[in-house]
């Protein structure tokens, strides 16, 4: 701009206005602000619109000092009609008018302000694992031109991401070993787009099983239920479920069965599956008894059929017993299994004895071995001569029980002397058919009563005889090589 004189004379005055201001933000004004300008220039805001130069000083001075005029306007949405500024100017010999006015243009353009603040990104682990949501925070972008609707696109590694323009992003397995950001972007109020990106977050951690546990720390990365350690030590992929099942030594033994009992899947560690024959129930026929007790089989999931061998007797004792069936695959592992032999055993009756009126007697009731079950239980009757009434005796019919662990029991009969001279009489015990045992050879025992009681035994030898007492009038005595009794 130049001054409007144009004679090279001293000024006095120059005023300067905007005169068609239309918006509230506009003013005009000096770079250099108020105050001297040059020599004896003075310059004076009048308004917001108007300002004066004065003083005495030569036109050059003066146009340097309209050099520094300048327009502003703070609206957020400026009026675009051309503005007019008006320059008046007055010598020192005070001519002024209409030659001395100049008259501006101004053109407006709107400028715009950037926005201010940042997208972020929350929500996820550290590191951020595949299937974490993610959201892009933009509670701090602001614009002075005004913020429109926000759009969204999520990118991985730079690039974008197909059908990710929301404000959530859902982690795919796609993006593991990469690092996520988020662009928001919109247009103001003024019409200019706006566009920011956040921070790219930690690479993402993968997440093979879908546990919600990154792959990094995830002690079971394929989820088949084996560690990671375990498949590397192995020979198995941790990042393939489908050899859970599968059995890498062929022993028959799946992979996780092979991990679940800490066994070598690498190698046949199994033993053959051994089937032992039917348990077997025999009754006894002696001490001993032959029982037939049939075959076992084994098959090796890599060896096929193996021979089987047993600890089995030819014979066996009463009671419980178990027969081991083993077998030994080419490995050397040896599969066992078990069959129970029971052998129910034989009860009878001790041997005959002899008593007296007035005395007591015992007989024994005896298994020939240990019962697969107990308790046994065995009738007996009672037979011969004596009555049964209590006269004679006080035993009756009943039963015995022989209980765990014990192979006999007792019973006690009181023979009565009833001084009637009856002579010798007889008690029979006959067994019946026991529980849990089966009868033997001997079922009866007979007990002999005498009138009156045996004197004691008292044993005297002489020369080639030997004799050991005298029930009632009799007297046996053992001579050489016979017996020979004799009267008192």
């Amino acid at each position: 701009m130049t001054e409007p004189d144009g004679d090279n004379l001293n000024l006095m005055t120059i005023t300067l206005t905007l005169t068609n201001p239309l918006d509230a933000g506009e003013t005009i004004n000096l770079s250099g602000g108020a105050g001297a300008k040059g020599v004896g220039i003075t310059a004076t805001y009048t308004s917001a619109t108007v300002i004066t130069l004065s003083g005495s000083d030569t036109d050059n001075n003066y146009e340097a000092a309209l050099q520094e005029l300048r327009y502003s306007n703070s609206s957020e949405n400026p009026d675009t009609t051309t503005r007019s500024i008006t320059v008046v100017g007055r010598d020192v010999n005070g001519n002024s008018g209409a030659t001395s006015t100049l008259s501006l243009s101004l053109s407006v353009t709107a400028v715009n302000d950037p926005l201010v603040g940042d997208v972020t990104i929350s929500g996820g682990q550290t590191p951020p694992v595949v299937a974490d949501v993610l959201r892009a925070v933009t509670t701090t972008i602001s614009d002075a031109d005004g913020l429109g609707s926000f759009s969204y696109q999520w990118k991985r590694a730079g690039s974008d991401i197909t059908d990710a323009n929301s404000v959530d992003y859902t982690l795919q397995v796609a993006d593991a070993g990469s690092a996520i950001t988020v662009t928001v972007s919109y247009t103001d109020l003024g019409g200019t787009p706006e566009s920011t990106s956040s921070s790219a977050i930690d690479a993402v951690d993968g997440d093979l099983d879908g546990d919600s546990i990154g792959d990094s720390s995830d002690l079971d990365i394929d989820g088949d239920g084996m560690l990671n350690t375990y498949e590397d030590a192995n020979g198995l992929n941790k990042l393939d479920a489908t050899d859970r099942d599968t059995d890498l030594d062929g022993d028959g033994v799946s992979n996780y069965d092979e991990f679940l009992a800490d066994s070598d899947a690498m190698a046949d560690d199994y033993p053959p599956v051994v089937t032992p024959p039917a348990d077997v129930n025999v009754d006894a026929e002696g001490l001993f008894t032959l029982v037939t007790i049939g075959s076992a089989t084994a098959v090796d999931d890599l060896d096929g059929d193996v021979s089987v061998t047993s600890d089995a007797p030819t014979h066996f004792a009463p009671g419980e017993n178990t027969v081991t069936w083993s077998a030994t695959d080419a490995a050397g592992n040896t599969g066992t299994a078990t069959q129970s032999v029971n052998v129910t055993p034989l009860v009878e009756l001790g041997k005959d004895q002899v008593t007296a009126e007035g005395a007591s007697a015992t007989f024994e009731v005896m298994l020939n071995g240990p019962a697969v079950t107990y308790p046994v239980t065995v009738p007996y009757s009672v037979s011969g001569t004596a009555l049964t009434d209590g006269s004679d005796h006080d035993l009756v019919d009943g039963s015995v029980t022989i209980t765990s662990p014990n192979l006999s029991t007792t019973v006690t009969v009181n023979v009565v002397d009833d001084g009637a001279g009856e002579g010798m009489e007889s008690l029979i015990v006959t067994l019946g058919d026991p529980t849990n045992a089966v009868l033997g050879p001997i079922v009866t025992h007979a007990l002999s009563i005498y009138e009156e009681r045996s004197p004691d035994v008292s044993v005297e030898c002489r020369s080639r005889c030997c004799c050991r007492g005298s029930v009632g009038r009799a007297r046996w005595c053992r001579c050489g090589g016979h017996s020979d009794s004799d009267g008192p």
